[in-house]
């Protein structure tokens, strides 16, 4: 995978994966690094009689495991040595396979303590349609869970369009966002708008050849090229800056696909 750098040069790096699978087909072990470093190793795939994944290692160091009782799947990590748990996660799934509620636990004041608590609902092609999150107390490291309160999205499929709404613990709207996805749902373009409908204009970092880094308000769009096959094979990632100056791809990402 190869990048565009905001200068509008390329990089001079190269994010890589490898994937390595076993004589049925499963994953066996997977790393993934840049240019001749590697980021992350992931080894020691286990699978139950029925394919299901039991865990996993990371670098020999953390160990996950997952258990299966009925419609309930709980992931658990913990150090290699004393194998003492930080981490859990407990999924209750639908019919469908699809997760409607979910915890999240980890390590708080010495103790496994509930974090977070969200439940879900899907419109009949399986996508995302209300989101719940009970009220918690948000702290330092939760920039990648859920905000408490609720989120409603609606979808239109014949513009590939949507709406989300944001509400907070008392029913309050919050903010909501416009969105864009491409054939394969994936979001190409977004817009926030506050409670009040005001557009919340986003920004970016950009460092000149200099290394000087400076920041620009403005917003960013996907454009997606596609194949004959209807398989993208370029993604390109522009930034329109908001004082009018033109658009500047960012991010240039290919992928080459042989068919047989």
């Amino acid at each position: 995978m190869s990048h565009h750098r905001n200068d509008g040069k390329f990089a001079n790096w190269n994010e890589w994966q490898r994937w390595t699978y076993d004589k049925d087909g499963r994953l066996a072990e997977f790393k993934a690094g840049r240019d001749k470093q590697e980021m992350n190793d992931y080894v020691n795939f286990k699978y139950d009689p029925r394919g299901r994944p039991l865990g996993y290692e990371l670098y020999a160091q953390t160990l996950t495991e997952i258990s299966y009782d009925d419609n309930k799947i709980t992931l658990s990590r913990m150090q290699e040595y004393g194998r003492r748990k930080f981490f859990e996660q407990v999924q209750l799934v639908e019919d469908a396979k699809r997760v409607v509620d979910l915890k999240v636990s980890d390590l708080s004041g010495g103790q496994l303590t509930q974090w977070y608590h969200v439940k879900f609902k899907y419109d009949e092609k399986g996508r995302v349609v209300e989101q719940n999150t009970d009220p918690f107390k948000m702290g330092s490291g939760d920039d990648y869970s859920p905000l408490p309160g609720k989120l409603v999205v609606e979808y239109n499929d014949e513009k590939h369009s949507g709406e989300q709404k944001f509400y907070d613990t008392e029913g309050k709207l919050v903010l909501r966002t416009t969105f864009t996805f491409d054939r394969d749902g994936i979001f190409t373009k977004l817009r926030v708008l506050d409670a009040s409908d005001k557009e919340q204009t986003g920004s970016e970092i950009f460092v000149d050849p200099q290394y000087k880094s400076s920041i620009h308000a403005g917003n960013v769009e996907w454009e997606i090229i596609y194949d004959d096959h209807g398989n993208w094979t370029e993604r390109r990632r522009w930034f329109t800056p908001a004082d009018g100056s033109p658009r500047i791809m960012t991010r240039l990402v290919h992928q080459n696909i042989t068919y047989r």
